[in-house]
């Protein structure tokens, strides 16, 4: 099935089940098809995005009541600093590295 998907040009589910007969696949090959389909790098790396978010804010205003931390930390004096932001309400944190710790940089970043 993996080689029939990529050899169709990574074709999607739909367009395999469509091109052959009805009772050409068994239950349990369509089920291993749409695994690999669905599971497939290339194709999820070259499809389209949605036009619209799944999930939106609702309409305004909006109240915010997360806290968020940021520090910055440096190991060595030959290595970039980095930030780190922390969102207390959740326990979501993320680091990223900059080579310099200028304002601007930092908010456009952000």
């Amino acid at each position: 099935m993996q080689k029939a998907h990529r050899q169709l040009g990574h074709a999607s589910f739909e367009a395999i089940t469509r091109l052959f007969p009805p009772d050409t696949f068994t239950a349990a090959d369509v089920a291993h098809l749409k695994a690999v389909t669905d599971t497939c790098i290339p194709c999820q790396q070259h499809a389209h995005l949605p036009r619209r978010p799944h999930h939106a804010l609702p309409n305004p205003p909006h109240a915010f009541n997360h806290i968020l931390t940021m520090d910055v930390c440096q190991i060595l004096p030959a290595l970039s600093k980095g930030l780190d932001s922390t969102d207390l309400h959740t326990d979501f944190g993320q680091g990223r590295f900059f080579l310099s710790m200028r304002g601007e940089i930092i908010f456009s970043t952000l």
